[in-house]
């Protein structure tokens, strides 16, 4: 299965299990842990690794604007299909954590840490 094939059946507008359904006929499915170590790996792809430079040429590639915010390929893939939007991952981290009470409990945790000398 090609990116420019999924790109496009989300561009025409369907929806994410539409989409999903797509690449199931089209391609396999994936076992759930497939899936995991999939989506485990691709998360940080091309964030400080040997894709970073790769990454960064596939951005101009798409005529995409390189501002150092996308800094994986799922970036890259979100910016590419219209839904980026520059805080977008730390927003959702906040959703799912309980936004602000997460960020005051993390804040007192590495002040805690810093205290205490010990090395993160």
């Amino acid at each position: 299965m090609h990116y420019e094939d999924v790109r496009e059946q989300v561009l025409s507008g369907k929806t994410d299990a539409e989409v999903l359904e797509w690449c199931f006929a089209n391609g396999r499915q994936l076992t759930d842990e497939e899936i995991l170590i999939y989506n485990s790996f691709i998360s940080k792809r091309g964030w400080h690794d040997d894709e970073t430079r790769i990454l960064a040429e596939i951005i101009t590639q798409f005529g995409l604007r390189d501002d150092g915010r996308v800094l994986t390929y799922f970036d890259l893939i979100e910016m590419d299909e219209g839904r980026w939007r520059p805080d977008m991952w730390r927003d959702a981290n906040m959703r799912a954590h309980g936004g602000r009470a997460f960020l005051s409990t993390l804040g007192s945790l590495l002040e805690s840490i810093v205290a205490s000398g010990t090395s993160m």
